[in-house]
């Protein structure tokens, strides 16, 4: 079957498994790129033009060097995007080739500014040369027979290692990239150290031509691309992967190139052209920019110099007891890459607009509003998604859709349950750390204002082991990588009495479902939510949630006893996730542990499923649709005429909420415009 057409043609079967399954959500880190590069999507054309600029930039009358970026171009394009290209036949065939060509007929290549020419010409342009460069060189071993190639990544040109003494015409190239490369990075680095004295650009960087007004920009440019780290993380690469002329660090044995130190290049080439723009990072950029070097100690091994894995920190000690700074630096990452802590989703294409506001508005209708079946006095599960990515997107549109507090009416209004993980800190006790779980109640003011509805929201906060939620089919959101920009007490410490009077000291509470031990008892512990980036932590995250022990948690979410629907899991994004799901069910002994009934199954939506993920998640007796995620809009405005009286009712009161939500993101846009 056609990948495109499986996903809806099966709408009608997640329907049922939704309504019938109580199905649970969990949306993988892969949600926020739904779409990222429309045609029309703010960030993606910022992004676009850098390239075209980068395109125009490269030697005039040379095809080779711009078929090599037209080809690196196109691997950063989505699946769909890619397709709508291929196919001569798509509607949207004469757009797509259009939209993404390196160039365009009619579009200005010119620099705007002094960012931008530092961006493309002074960093893009030689680091550009050197990837180039390092593909060619390994090309040039491959053809002669002196390496043979197993895999990309163990491909390696050992002729590196003896030095370009022996072969001095082989390597200049080479060489030279690297020299220019680490050239441009000391000079802005230099310029950027000095408080932007234009004297410290010399030489070919004098183009650059800094006026007063274009210092603040450059050097914003210029902490977000983490310009320190980037020239250590060059030099670093030619000390280590190179040799010859540069000088190698004490300690250091030239390794030779391959295939892993390119794909390396490749990521901080891609990294330079999009730090600072409204484009989601994925799983991976964000480990590359994780793991850019910080100390010349640090380099000490090959592995710095190849691409890391989703969820890879290299440096530190890791999990709670390393390094706090790494949260801080995914959080400014963040917030340059994608507005990650703003849920405006006037903000967002219109693809992932609607992939959340369908998901909200199932959330809603699974019973929050609906009353409970005559003669029950409650429902016996909460609607609940696990959430991997960091925006708030889904918490704004649930917000927009729960019922307001109305006196007149004798009405009271419904809340919004946020789980979150959180780091322990004092400075009374700077190296000791804990991480614990906390749960954020958000009852909506009916704002329809994208920020002004999560930032007006009432909330308290709570231990999650000290929760006195009742559950009464509110929404439970469980962010199981963190949600770093939701704001607990308006940065306060969580206070551990009614009035909220003091700093949370712990002796005071029963933390014993917590991670802190009885000698930490008498610390004041301040609290700031927590980046679960890695497989370790998310481990030691599922250890401190499976040992909560809260009612809510045992009974009405009822983890096994329902339908379960992961979205946009990429292995081996996916593992931590699922891991932390088991060591969850672990701990509910509540549960029931029977056969899974038919009307409750294990379901997985992506565009593809590739080894080893599908072999695991058939041995896990998962349904797998492959298809776009933002094709799941059909499940609120596909709803049809003779499907079952309860799945059509269902889903028209789902349409419904869905249509609403979206008009009042149409008249948010109106407004701003």
């Amino acid at each position: 079957m056609n990948e495109d057409f499986q996903l809806r043609s099966s709408i009608g079967t997640l329907q049922k498994n939704i309504k019938r399954g109580r199905a649970v959500f969990v949306l993988g880190a892969g949600c926020q790129r739904v779409a990222y590069d429309s045609f029309d999507s703010e960030g993606w054309t910022e992004v676009r033009r850098r390239v075209r600029m980068l395109a125009a930039a490269l030697p005039e009358g040379e095809e080779e060097p711009f078929q090599f970026l037209e080809k690196f171009w196109q691997s950063k394009l989505s699946d769909e995007t890619q397709i709508a290209i291929d196919d001569e036949y798509a509607a949207d065939h004469a757009a797509a080739v259009e939209g993404q060509s390196l160039r365009p007929e009619g579009v200005s290549t010119e620099a705007k500014s002094a960012t931008d020419r530092a961006r493309i010409v002074l960093l893009a342009l030689p680091i550009f040369n050197l990837f180039a460069a390092g593909t060619r060189r390994l090309g040039a071993s491959i053809a002669s027979g002196e390496t043979p190639v197993p895999n990309w990544h163990q491909m390696s040109d050992s002729s590196l290692r003896r030095g370009p003494k022996e072969d001095p015409s082989s390597l200049e190239g080479l060489q030279v990239a690297v020299e220019f490369a680490l050239q441009a990075a000391t000079s802005l680095q230099a310029w950027r150290a000095e408080n932007g004295k234009q004297a410290d650009l010399k030489g070919r960087f004098d183009t650059l031509s800094i006026k007063a007004s274009d210092c603040a920009p450059l050097r914003k440019f210029l902490d977000a691309v983490e310009i320190t780290a980037l020239e250590l993380s060059i030099k670093g690469f030619a000390s280590l992967c190179i040799g010859g002329r540069l000088p190698t660090q004490p300690g250091h044995t030239t390794a030779g190139l391959n295939g892993a130190n390119v794909d390396w290049l490749g990521d901080l080439l891609w990294h330079i052209l999009v730090c600072d723009a409204l484009v989601p990072p994925s799983q991976r950029e964000l480990a590359f920019y994780l793991n850019l070097p910080r100390a010349e100690s640090q380099l000490t091994s090959t592995s710095v110099f190849s691409r890391p894995r989703p969820g890879e920190y290299r440096f530190g000690s890791g999990g709670v007891d390393g390094d706090l700074d790494r949260d801080e630096r995914l959080r400014s990452l963040l917030k340059v890459r994608a507005n990650t802590d703003i849920s405006d989703p006037s903000l967002v294409g219109p693809e992932l607009r609607e992939l959340y506001a369908t998901l909200a508005s199932v959330l809603a209708q699974q019973g929050i509003i609906r009353k409970p079946p005559e003669g029950q006095a409650a429902p016996s599960t909460l609607p609940v998604a696990l959430v991997a990515g960091y925006d708030l997107l889904l918490e704004h549109y649930l917000l927009g859709m729960l019922p307001v507090a109305d006196e007149r009416r004798k009405r009271k209004a419904r809340p919004l349950h946020v789980v979150l993980p959180v780091r322990l800190t004092s400075p009374d006790a700077p190296g000791r750390r804990g991480l614990d779980w906390v749960v954020v109640t958000m009852q909506p003011t009916g704002r329809t204002s994208g920020v002004d509805r999560l930032a007006e929201a009432e909330r308290s906060v709570a231990w999650l082991h000290r929760s006195n939620v009742q559950g009464n089919r509110e929404p439970v959101i469980i962010h199981v990588s963190g949600a770093p920009f939701l704001n607990l007490l308006d940065g306060a410490a969580v206070r551990s009495r009614d009035d909220g009077v003091g700093p949370l000291r712990v002796s005071e509470i029963d933390l014993k479902g917590g991670m802190l031990n009885d000698a930490d008892n008498a610390i004041d512990w301040e609290i700031e939510p927590a980046f679960l980036f890695d497989e370790y932590e998310a481990s030691l995250a599922a250890h401190a949630l499976r040992r909560v022990r809260v009612e809510w948690l045992n009974t009405t979410l009822q983890w096994n006893n329902r339908s379960w629907l992961f979205l946009a899991e990429g292995f081996p994004e996916w593992v931590p996730r699922f891991r932390l799901l088991n060591t969850s069910l672990a701990g509910h002994q509540s549960d029931q542990r029977g056969a899974r009934s038919a009307q409750h199954a294990l379901m997985a939506v992506d565009r593809e499923f590739s080894w080893p993920e599908a072999s695991l998640l058939g041995a896990l007796g998962f349904q797998r649709y492959h298809g776009d995620l933002s094709d799941l809009r059909q499940l609120a405005t596909n709803v049809p005429p003779e499907d079952p009286a309860d799945i059509h009712e269902f889903f028209t009161e789902i349409s419904d909420r869905y249509s609403v939500a979206l008009e009042e993101t149409a008249n948010l846009e109106e407004d701003d415009a």
